[in-house]
């Protein structure tokens, strides 16, 4: 007699393997539009983080958002395998490989990267996308290890999709080179944009 748990066990192991054909080429799509929003939202953030004070109700708010969709985005793709559909491992052919390496270019043993996806989770969990009322204390992570493994995924993602036929063309090569050229234009855009509302009253 085969039990509910073991078709539980089944499904998720299911869920888990490399995806074939068209629907993995469409997973990538959506892992590269996420991450490049994602860091796009990271980018914004910090360059926000520098601007406002306490007072500016509407950019503070603005912050918020933008921290929440690159929280939300990283766990997408790092977070857990058995409930994300873009995770890493729904495209990645071989996953011993792929952990090796994005350990290396992150600087972590697994044992570390899995508590940094942890600590990951739990920000988007209990402190963005819910609350927890009973946590008194939220440690944020260091957010460039998010975006190293960011980075990794997305050139691992990109060399796929250049050796695949029915695609000739990725946008963007080198995503780090992007993040730089975004930051330098965000810096002035944002810059810019909190300058022209600071004689506006923000009372609520």
């Amino acid at each position: 007699m085969v039990k509910k748990r073991d078709l539980q066990q089944c499904k998720l192991k299911k869920r888990t393997s490399p995806l074939g054909g068209d629907k993995r080429l469409e997973v990538i799509s959506f892992q590269i539009t996420i991450i490049k929003n994602s860091l796009r939202s990271l980018v914004y953030f910090r360059e926000l983080d520098e601007v406002i004070s306490k007072e500016d109700h509407f950019w503070r708010a603005t912050k918020f958002a933008h921290l929440q969709h690159f929280a939300t985005g990283w766990c997408m793709c790092f977070g857990s395998k058995y409930t994300e559909k873009t995770h890493w491992k729904s495209t990645s052919s071989g996953h011993s490989e792929f952990k090796q390496k994005l350990l290396l270019h992150v600087n972590m043993s697994a044992m570390e990267l899995d508590k940094y996806v942890k600590a990951m989770l739990a920000v988007r969990n209990k402190l963005l996308s819910h609350i927890d009322v009973g946590k008194k204390v939220i440690s944020i992570p260091n957010f460039d290890t998010a975006v190293a493994a960011h980075v990794f995924l997305y050139d691992y993602l990109r060399k796929e999709l250049v050796t695949t036929p029915q695609l000739t063309k990725v946008d963007v090569l080198s995503i780090e080179m992007w993040m730089n050229n975004l930051t330098i234009e965000a810096e002035k855009v944002i810059k810019s944009a909190h300058s022209s509302t600071m004689e506006l009253a923000q009372n609520y």
